[in-house]
């Protein structure tokens, strides 16, 4: 199951700054628990551990906004593409060969960026 903020939410709160001027199609939002179920759901591999993260390859989310939020499971996002993405307060994650329209990063720790183009 995925949140979607509504536009009038999303307007209000700005998570993406300058996006509120161009908006996108659909924001989702990803807690720690709807990544988990995502995970199940989508049979990611891996478990979201350090020993075996969850591992993302070849997504293409274009077209709209995701904002994973206060996150401590070991993710890697590898060959993906974003038009526009944010991390709060998130930690464990690798992006590797991403590219973005936009990235916002705050609060994270332990966060990896190789070889990614904003």
């Amino acid at each position: 199951m995925i949140i979607i903020y509504d536009k009038s939410l999303y307007l209000q709160r700005e998570p993406f700054g300058e996006i509120k001027r161009r908006m996108l199609n659909d924001i989702f939002f990803y807690s720690e628990q709807r990544l988990q179920r995502l995970a199940h759901d989508q049979i990611w591999k891996g478990k979201g551990t350090e020993s075996d993260p969850f591992v993302i390859k070849n997504a293409n989310i274009l077209g709209q906004a995701i904002l994973i939020n206060n996150s401590s499971l070991y993710i890697s996002f590898v060959n993906c593409n974003f038009d526009q993405a944010q991390f709060e307060g998130c930690h464990n994650i690798l992006l590797k060969d991403c590219t973005f329209g936009k990235l916002v990063l705050s609060r994270c720790k332990s966060f990896k960026i190789n070889t990614c183009f904003v």
